[in-house]
């Protein structure tokens, strides 16, 4: 008997060693989570993220590090995010429809509708079209009667075609009017553009419009089934024309799939917990933001269904699909430099029909040769444009309109080269 009472306690001991001996596994999250943001700042998404993840910060019990990735309308982040490591220290935006329209037009890409765990929205916005306050447009119907007057001649922002620049092609349809679309990488520089006066009317969220209202912006219509509770006084599209078309995004956060479930779930109850948090309500509510929750399984669903109505108005609309992948063309520009702003991060100059603008001379995205030599590296880009003055000549190469320089070729003025 002792023999065998011996022999158990020595294998309860073993056990009790082993387990003593395996490493205790730290509680998540232990160090900063990075949320990918898929716009650039400004827009809509941006603003809505970045107002929410403090709130959502407090409840997962951990830091939340927002990090803008922009580009390709939003593939060039949801590609990133597709690929991480499904570990919950790198999340992100998986918003709708970006994630299905890109899967329609983009071939090559490394993610599908079943890429990513999602944890709920933060808020579901229909496309407006807005001008700004002082423009001849009081309503949508003069715009719409202009167009059809001038045909192609009325320039019409869009923040790109994976989101409400495909509203603006089915509106075109629908009415059988046209505009001079340009495609913007978001809805910030698209404001801006409508704001500087580049173009005389875009379309960008019902919500990263309302909080400009109307001192600086006047909102027109938005495509909505119905007037939504942030909006009440502008018309829908239906309204005004009969026709039903509409579109929303819907921003909603995501991982990478294949999260831990212990990890998975605790990032879906932060977010429903700070989504019902009276202190995050109340702060959309001063900041005019949309609030709109549905959870990570709801989402998924929605963008199941989303993706099949897409795909069948691709295939009823088939200049729909030319249009959207066609890509902008670079233009060039010789240009004199009028003055400087920011240690030459903006450079001002008129354009040949004396029009005023200014371009961004940015640190990674701008090629930059000055007196020609090509200055490679953020650091070495800053030091270079810190030379630039007014009377300096550049040549700069753009897309659709010079806000930011893709190159910027500048010779000193005095200089031979």
């Amino acid at each position: 008997m002792s023999f065998i009472r011996n022999a158990i306690m020595a294998g309860v001991g073993a056990v009790l060693f082993a387990a003593a001996a395996l490493p205790v596994q730290a509680a998540y999250p232990e160090r900063t989570v990075k949320f990918y943001i898929l716009f650039p700042p400004g827009g809509g998404s941006d603003t809505a993220f970045r107002a929410f993840l403090p709130t959502f910060s407090k409840h997962l019990g951990g830091k939340i590090a927002a990090v803008n990735k922009p580009g390709a309308g939003g593939a060039k982040m949801l590609n990133f995010l597709a690929r991480a490591k499904p570990d919950g220290y790198t999340i992100g935006t998986t918003n709708l429809p970006h994630m299905v329209i890109s899967g329609i037009i983009r071939k090559g890409l490394h993610f599908n509708l079943d890429s990513f765990d999602h944890f709920g929205s933060v808020n579901i916005d229909p496309t407006t079209v807005f001008v700004r306050a002082d423009s001849k447009y009081k309503t949508f119907k003069e715009l719409l009667a202009d167009a059809k007057k001038n045909p192609g001649a009325i320039a019409m922002g869009g923040a790109n075609y994976r989101n409400h620049g495909l509203t603006l092609l089915r509106m075109q349809d629908a009415l059988g009017i046209k505009f001079n679309l340009i495609d913007f990488a978001g809805g910030g520089p698209t404001r801006k553009a409508v704001l500087g006066g580049h173009v005389p009317a875009a379309a960008i969220s019902t919500g990263a419009m309302i909080r400009f209202h109307p001192k600086k912006i006047r909102v027109l219509v938005q495509f909505s089934l119905k007037r939504m509770p942030h909006a009440p006084n502008i018309p829908t599209f239906e309204e005004l024309t009969g026709h039903k078309i509409y579109h929303h995004v819907v921003r909603m956060g995501g991982a990478p799939k294949g999260l831990p479930k212990k990890v998975l779930a605790k990032l879906r109850k932060a977010w429903k917990d700070g989504m019902h948090d009276p202190a995050w309500i109340k702060k959309a509510k001063k900041l005019k933001l949309p609030v709109a929750y549905r959870s990570g399984e709801e989402v998924q669903r929605m963008a199941n269904k989303m993706d099949k109505d897409l795909r069948k108005i691709f295939q009823e609309i088939p200049a729909l699909q030319k249009l959207a992948s066609t890509k902008a063309k670079k233009k060039k520009l010789k240009i004199v430099i009028l003055k400087t702003k920011k240690k030459g991060k903006f450079i001002h100059f008129k354009d040949a029909d004396g029009k005023k603008w200014k371009t961004r001379i940015h640190k990674r995205k701008t090629k930059l040769w000055l007196d020609g030599k090509r200055f490679k590296g953020s650091k070495n880009v800053k030091k270079a444009r810190k030379k630039l003055k007014a009377g300096d000549t550049c040549t700069i190469t753009f897309v659709q309109i010079p806000l930011v320089a893709k190159s910027a070729k500048c010779s000193s003025k005095g200089s031979s080269s």
